[in-house]
């Protein structure tokens, strides 16, 4: 497995993510790791959600368009029947 290491990080921003890794009773690297891989999802999760909404918003359109032409159609039948 790949390795992330962080060099010059301060030493005050340390304890705090110790702080916050007891709190959760996990070790530094747990919780570090635990961490990114939530980021990575979240990123993963934002893509998918842009390409969904894409494809509700054309599907949305052609629905729109799709009524327009059967409110023409229906327009017309019922013209043809009152002759």
């Amino acid at each position: 497995m790949a390795q992330i290491k962080i060099r010059n990080f301060p030493e005050e921003k340390i304890l705090t993510l110790d702080a916050m890794a007891r709190k959760e009773n996990l070790s530094r690297e747990t919780f570090l790791r635990l961490r990114i891989e939530k980021i990575c999802d979240e990123e993963i999760y934002f893509e998918r959600e842009k390409k969904f909404k894409k494809i509700v918003n054309s599907v949305t359109e052609i629905i729109s368009r799709n009524s327009e032409i059967l409110s023409k159609i229906m327009e017309e039948m019922n013209g043809n029947y009152r002759n």
